[in-house]
């Protein structure tokens, strides 16, 4: 149940369609042959995606599953603040930055709404220099491609979700939200006011329907929220009402933040794996090894069916184009898995 005005209600049911329509289910896979997502690694990390089961009393620890990290520790310091940033009356209010919250004391008390997500990234694009410099250790690494039946198995029977990810250029609203408030007004979006690009599993994927959708409920959030803006700053007998109708506002939107990025990125054709575990701590590990950098360890977490950790599937790999001689290579990956296809990178980068 969302409390607050009925700006509030229409900002979470326009987050909802906008996550609906981002959500990829599991019948897309069922259906298609050649595979489709995957994910990019160093070589190092190799032996811990492929390797054999030695013994039955060691499947259970040894079995390689796919790994999520915690949202709020990735890499990235923008990762999940562009949608953010994309609304000038967020940015205007600095009390709620950085994920701060005013409270009715104002007090500052640190957002943790978003603690309790994981995700693992995938992509589309297996075999795409720029993800091979960035992703697999400046091209030295492997991209390995899942299984269809393993994406389909996960989103059928546990609580992995799987997104598109939804670029979009920060400033198109802060510089142009004047003239975007007109558009919105008189198109009703029914253009790509916003300028959106969604990653693609495959080339022919058609997504106008879906970027029409997402451009008519950023206008319904856009407006909703300038109309508790207004209220903020012209209804000052209602001045704690307001507030607190903004703080839930947002907390609405930061349900998105982890599905839009900067364009910038646009070449990645990311998509999200996402478990949302709230503030259930079962399955969550850390990292015990600690550095300089991070000397606070990192949570992890891992897909899940019955207790037990289900073992990723993949039914091919590619040799980055400065990857170890595939000679090399390949009698390991065949060892443990005869089944798995192996390439090289069609790519020519020394």
């Amino acid at each position: 149940i969302i409390l607050g005005s009925k700006e509030v209600r229409d900002i979470a049911q326009s987050v909802n369609k906008i996550m609906s329509n981002l959500m990829v289910k599991s019948e897309y896979f069922s259906s298609k042959d050649k595979s489709l997502l995957g994910q990019y690694t160093t070589i190092d990390h190799l032996c811990d995606l492929i390797k054999p089961i030695e013994n039955k009393a060691s499947e259970e620890s040894e079995k390689p599953s796919l790994r999520l990290s915690n949202l709020q520790q990735m890499n990235d310091p923008m990762e999940g603040k562009v949608l953010e940033e994309c609304f000038p009356m967020i940015i205007e209010k600095a009390r709620y930055k950085n994920n701060m919250h005013e409270t009715e004391n104002n007090d500052k008390k640190i957002n943790t709404a978003n603690s309790g997500i994981f995700i693992s990234s995938a992509t589309s694009s297996l075999d795409n220099l720029p993800m091979w410099k960035q992703y697999a250790d400046n091209a030295s690494g492997i991209s390995l491609a899942y299984k269809n039946t393993y994406l389909s198995k996960i989103l059928n029977n546990t609580d992995v979700k799987l997104y598109r990810v939804c670029y979009i250029v920060p400033s198109i609203i802060v510089d142009n939200f004047k003239m975007l408030e007109k558009l919105i007004a008189t198109k009703e979006a029914k253009e790509n006011i916003y300028n959106l690009y969604i990653s693609k599993i495959e080339e022919d994927d058609d997504l106008d329907s879906i970027i029409f959708d997402i451009n008519k409920n950023l206008s319904k959030i856009f407006k909703n929220l300038r109309t508790i803006d207004y209220r903020i700053k012209e209804d000052k007998q209602n001045i704690k009402l307001n507030r607190s109708d903004f703080r839930r506002a947002i907390k609405c939107i930061r349900a998105l933040r982890y599905l839009f990025k900067d364009q910038y990125y646009a070449y990645e054709n990311e998509f999200r794996l996402v478990r949302d575990l709230g503030n259930d701590t079962d399955g969550i590990t850390y990292d015990k090894r600690r550095t300089t950098d991070h000397p606070v360890p990192f949570l992890r977490t891992y897909i899940y069916e019955r207790g037990k950790k289900v073992r990723v599937e993949y039914d091919k790999v590619i040799l980055g184009p400065k990857c170890l001689d595939s000679d090399y290579v390949s009698p390991y990956i065949k060892y443990c898995n005869r089944s798995l296809d192996i390439y090289n990178s069609d790519i020519s980068y020394r």
